[in-house]
């Protein structure tokens, strides 16, 4: 007698003593992975049925025997393609005579025969077509007033070979179903009860590729059945699996969204729409306006000022805005938002900076930058060595040279000479703020 496997199948205790008597073996090799009932009908009280891998037998896997005048039965058995599996009938004593009916099935035809799926996560691979074609459009039950689907239901979804899976939770939870494969117009459906009662799920695809039903609402003790189909009848492999997961924790349940989601709030005259700590879809007006003023020698030449507004303190971006500098080095941007934000400057030529918590009022506000490093000739963010050889490629050059670099042009006086060579090692390692 084999030592009983971890995972072996059984009702009653381990007992070698129901293996006593006269024996009767099946054997069955398995052309693909899947799982298979095994039953043993009789009127006779003692009889037994065991499950064993290997000859001689290595492993018992699964049993039963009879303490009354009830079937044997042992279900789920999971088997492995190309290995072959025992069924020994027998009984406590050598004496024993009866009579007996042994069926052995496949698992999965139909929801009388599903796979029973006991312990999540649960993953399976196999090919649809051995388990046969039972189901059609006309099988297909009431849609559930509220059910987890990813488009429209197309009930031929359901014509080709059919695999049939049954989970009964023992809680109320939430569970996740995919299917992966090769078929060309799978499907992957959820119902209740046997026969059908709703449907209650489904996700179809008309090219190979993964299906998912995501956050499935299950009952304790109702029995869902998470059927494996396609369009046409054809062969296909594949692989299911079901997942305990759970719901998503929103700071605005509702809305299921968090704090700072993006989001509308109904009018195309704000920007940077969010969601506020009340739960509000806000946005910003956007009637503010400023007079920037800048160093002059962040003037020479025709460079761009770019202001980049967030939400103070984060990374929820509200609205960008540029305008071309072309020598006044005091100049209007209008459009910006009210309220209050982080304005990230960037300046052809210079470092990026941060103006922490401006507050933006309508009209006119007045925004005066004095320490700004104009030495990133690169635009690079930083100042390095790399900006020196881009310096010494135009040294000597003035605004009438072909190879003249107006970035160069540290002092703004046309040249770009030693003077602007003293000043580009004034800011050298300096590096610019990061955008959030």
């Amino acid at each position: 007698m084999p030592p009983a496997s971890n995972d072996a199948i059984y009702d009653e205790p381990y007992s070698t003593n129901y293996l006593n008597g006269a024996e009767l073996v099946f054997a069955y090799t398995p052309l693909s992975d899947g799982f298979l009932e095994a039953r043993l009908s009789t009127t006779v009280i003692g009889t037994s049925m065991w499950v064993f891998t290997g000859c001689p037998f290595e492993s018992t896997i699964g049993w039963d025997y009879s303490t009354a005048q009830e079937d044997q039965v042992i279900d789920n058995i999971p088997v492995t393609a190309g290995e072959t599996y025992y069924f020994v009938l027998s009984s406590p004593y050598q004496e024993l005579a009866y009579g007996f009916t042994f069926t052995l099935k496949a698992l999965g035809i139909d929801c009388e025969s599903p796979i029973e799926v006991q312990d999540l996560p649960f993953s399976h691979q196999s090919e649809a077509s051995q388990y046969g074609n039972d189901y059609s459009a006309i099988d297909l039950p009431p849609t559930a007033l509220d059910p987890v689907a990813d488009g429209v239901l197309v009930a031929n979804y359901i014509n080709g070979f059919d695999v049939v899976y049954q989970y009964t939770p023992e809680e109320d939870q939430f569970v996740s179903a995919s299917l992966v494969g090769d078929g060309t117009a799978m499907a992957l459906f959820v119902f209740t009860e046997c026969p059908f009662e709703e449907t209650y799920g489904w996700d179809l695809l008309s090219s190979p590729s993964g299906l998912e039903i995501n956050y499935v609402p299950v009952l304790e003790g109702v029995n869902y059945y998470f059927v494996v189909s396609s369009q046409i009848q054809e062969s296909f492999t594949y692989t299911f699996e079901l997942n305990l997961t759970e719901l998503p924790v929103y700071d605005c349940p509702e809305l299921e969204k968090n704090f700072g989601d993006e989001c509308f709030d109904g009018t195309y005259t704000t920007a940077g729409d969010y969601i506020r700590e009340d739960c509000e879809c806000e946005g910003h007006l956007l009637n503010a306006n400023i007079i920037v003023t800048i160093p002059e020698a962040a003037t020479c030449g025709n460079r761009t000022f770019l202001a980049r507004c967030y939400v103070p303190g984060t990374n929820i971006f509200i609205m960008s805005t540029s305008v071309p500098i072309y020598n006044p080095s005091t100049f209007l941007i209008n459009g910006l938002p009210e309220g209050t934000v982080d304005m990230y400057i960037e300046i052809d030529g210079a470092l990026r900076i941060l103006l922490e918590s401006q507050t933006l009022t309508e009209g006119i506000n007045f925004i005066e930058i004095t320490d700004l490093a104009i030495d990133d000739l690169n635009g690079s963010n930083s100042i390095n060595i790399s900006d020196i050889s881009t310096f010494a490629s135009c040294f000597g050059t003035t605004t009438s040279s072909p190879n003249y670099n107006n970035l160069a042009n540290l002092n703004c006086d046309s040249n770009v000479n030693l003077v602007d060579f003293s000043l580009l090692g004034v800011n050298f390692g300096l590096q610019g703020v990061s955008l959030p």
